[in-house]
This record gives C-alpha cells, sequence and structure tokens, in this order.
C-alpha cells in the first residue's frame, strides 16, 4: 500500500489501525531495496498491488483528514544500479485479484519464469501482453531497470552438438599454380609436399599415383648392393621450397588510409625450409610456389598486419592490411645475396 507517497509491504497479520503503527507493523519498500543494493550486484523486486485493501480503509478512519495521503496503488519507485523494480500494473493504479488462485500478473509471471528460457526483459515483455489481454487492456505491468547485464530464471537449455567444421579449402588460384608446378616433376620431395599441403583436393589421388611411379622406379634401377664403402653415394634431397631460402629486403609503403600515406619502411626476413621469419620473431609459411602468409603483431598500438605476397625467382610483390583499420599497404621483396647457395648474407638495417 502507499502512504503519503512511500510503498509498503503489508505482513498479514498487520492491522495498521493507526498512522503511528505504519514504521513498526509495516515494512517499507525503500529499505528493503535499499538492504539488497548494498548486499548484492543483482537485485529484483516483484510488486503486486493489491485492489482492494481493507487495511487503507481502516487506517483512513484513523487518520481523518489526512486520509487523502492513502494513495492508490504503489508511489513510482526509481531503480538503483543493477536493481529491476517490476510492478503489476502502472504507478497510480491498482492490480486486478483475478479468478483464479493467482493474480493475472502473478499468474502470468509464474507461467513464463518456468517455461522460457529467455532473458527477464523478454519475460517482462511477454507478461505484460498476457496481463493487458487477460484484463481488456485495464492493467498494464510496469517495470523500472537499471540492470547493467541480462539475467535467466533458469540455465540454458544444452545446445545441440555443434556441426563438425569441413576442412578448410586452399585457395583455387594457389592450389592450381601449385598444381602445374608439380604435375610433371620426378622430384618425390615436392609430391610428397603438395600432398601435405594439398592432401584434400582434386588432384592429390594424381599427386599420389605419381608419387607411387617415380618410388617404382628408384627400386627398379636402384644397383645392386655393394659391400664397398660409397659415402656420398645419394645426393641429400632439397626441400621443394629451397628455391627461397634466403635473407629478403621487404619495402612496406603505407596507403591512403594510413596515417602516413606513402611512406615506406625497409625490414628484412629470412626464409629457411618454407617458413619465413620476420623482424620480431612472428613466423609465416611459404608455399612450394612462392605464396606467401604471415600475421605480424605489433605492440604499440596492439595490431595485427596481415600480410600476402607472391614470390618469383628473387623477387616479390604484395600487400598488408591492419585488422581493424583501413590503414593497409603494399610490399615489394628483394632477395639479397644470401644464404640460398651459401655466400654470406648483406643484412639491411
Amino acid at each position: 500500500m502507499q502512504v503519503a507517497g512511500q510503498n509498503y509491504l503489508v505482513p498479514t497479520d498487520a492491522k495498521a489501525e493507526a498512522a503511528e503503527t505504519l514504521d513498526f507493523e509495516l515494512v517499507r519498500v525503500d529499505v528493503v531495496q535499499r538492504i539488497m543494493e548494498r548486499l548484492t550486484d543483482t537485485d529484483i523486486l516483484f510488486l503486486d498491488a493489491c485492489r482492494d485493501n481493507p487495511l487503507a480503509r481502516n487506517l483512513a478512519r484513523s487518520m481523518g483528514a489526512r486520509s487523502s495521503e492513502i494513495g492508490r496503488g504503489l508511489a513510482q519507485v526509481e531503480a538503483g544500479i543493477g536493481t529491476l523494480i517490476s510492478f503489476s500494473t502502472q504507478p497510480g493504479n491498482v492490480a486486478l485479484d483475478g479468478t483464479g488462485r493467482n493474480s493475472p500478473f502473478a499468474g502470468a509471471l509464474v507461467k513464463h519464469m518456468n517455461s522460457s528460457n529467455d532473458d527477464l526483459r523478454a519475460i517482462l515483455i511477454a507478461v505484460r501482453n498476457d496481463v493487458m489481454k487477460e484484463t481488456q487492456r485495464k492493467q498494464v505491468p510496469w517495470e523500472h531497470s537499471a540492470l547493467t547485464g541480462q539475467f535467466y530464471f533458469s540455465e540454458a537449455s544444452p545446445s545441440a552438438p555443434a556441426a563438425p567444421v569441413p576442412p578448410s579449402q586452399p585457395d583455387r588460384s594457389e592450389l592450381e599454380r601449385a598444381w602445374a608446378f608439380i604435375k610433371e616433376t620426378d622430384d618425390p620431395a615436392r609430391l610428397e609436399a603438395f600432398i601435405r599441403q594439398f592432401g584434400d583436393s582434386v588432384y592429390a589421388p594424381m599427386a599420389r599415383a605419381r608419387l607411387e611411379e617415380l618410388k617404382k622406379k628408384q627400386v627398379a634401377i636402384a644397383p645392386p648392393p655393394s659391400t664397398a664403402a660409397q659415402p656420398d653415394a645419394i645426393p641429400r634431397s632439397r626441400s621443394p621450397t629451397s628455391q627461397f631460402d634466403g635473407e629478403w629486403r621487404v619495402v612496406t609503403t603505407d596507403g591512403e588510409y594510413c596515417r602516413t600515406p606513402g611512406q615506406s619502411y625497409v625490414r628484412q626476413w629470412t626464409i629457411s625450409n618454407g617458413v619465413v621469419v620476420a623482424p620480431g620473431g612472428d613466423r609465416g609459411t611459404v608455399s612450394i610456389v612462392g605464396e606467401v602468409r604471415l600475421r605480424r603483431y605489433v605492440n604499440n598500438p596492439p595490431r595485427t598486419i596481415v600480410i600476402r605476397a607472391q614470390l618469383n625467382g628473387s623477387q616479390g610483390r604484395g600487400k598488408f592490411q591492419i585488422e581493424g583499420i583501413r590503414c593497409g599497404g603494399t610490399i615489394s621483396l628483394t632477395r639479397m645475396r644470401g644464404t640460398r647457395r651459401g655466400v654470406k648474407s648483406r643484412r639491411v638495417s
């Protein structure tokens, strides 16, 4: 009940026969709210104001001229941070008792609390629609909310097991270039590298068949074993990507959306056995056809730089893009006199 702008919770044994009994027979809503907000981060109050309150009539008789202070329904209450207060009807109005065990508001609230996995805000919308329909729009549930997150009465239902993720497919143009590069090769190492990288592609069965054919030929033409020592009779096979090994001079040029468009920076990469090592230790890969993929991480400010490039002999070109912003640009690569043939590299500062 509401008296002089204050909302009170009325215990079932309260008599409230005089104004002086309000503070020790009844409990002020704002006191309950203040205690809750001090103890917990999330607080929810449901207030179902009664349509017919005999205590209000008793109190009005004892208050005489001050009986006008007894308000209709409940006064408006503001929610503190992390609190939601739900009223069964709009401020200053009274709620219907209904004909069943519960009032229209309490009945709708119980139904949706028990059957819905939605968050509280969605449940209160459903409750409001049910009550308005049952009362022919005479009663409109109301709330004040300062919640800082979603609230659920029930745990989320177990989600269906995630569908298996299909293996990622290689870039079509890269696959075609790789197959054109190795389809006539007599080097088993290159075929094995292709199968490792493109094992799920349409060309993989042909690569495996070609590899088996080469292995059979090697067995057929192998010389008979000899007891004589033959040091270095079989040359050590090189990696299919060793053609790109060495020190590379890398020039990056900022694009038009960067802070310094047109400005260039010189860095150095090392490529060995298909692994690209950039300044700071960031690593990427180079395929057997020279496709470079690299992600660099910088700290000031924290950014991820995605780099794609294509090497061709001792030259290369590509692009970079900084994730999260529009800044991107171009890169050019030149192999220095380097480690490919055992010559000392010339370092770039």
